[in-house]
């Protein structure tokens, strides 16, 4: 799919969605597929419990399928307008 400023984030407790001898990276490209993102190794420990907007901002590598990001949370009022 293009590219979407607004995506959705998957939850896991795991390293990865993948094993790491996976090649094709089938889990990844499912989710990709539905416009779903994983922020894998994700630590959120000292988040306190609440509704929050994940705004990632990747680095911008040359012929990468992926990045590491600045990981910024910003505080959901229920009354804001959501996407």
């Amino acid at each position: 799919p293009p590219y979407s400023p607004v995506t959705r984030p998957i939850r896991s407790s795991c390293t990865s969605v993948d094993p790491a001898t996976s090649q094709g990276l089938p889990s990844h490209q499912a989710l990709l597929q539905h416009d779903l993102r994983v922020p894998e190794n994700l630590v959120l420990n000292a988040v306190d419990a609440g509704d929050y907007e994940l705004i990632a901002l990747p680095l911008k590598l040359i012929q990468a399928d992926a990045s590491p990001v600045r990981n910024l949370e910003r505080t959901v009022s229920h009354c804001d307008e959501h996407f």
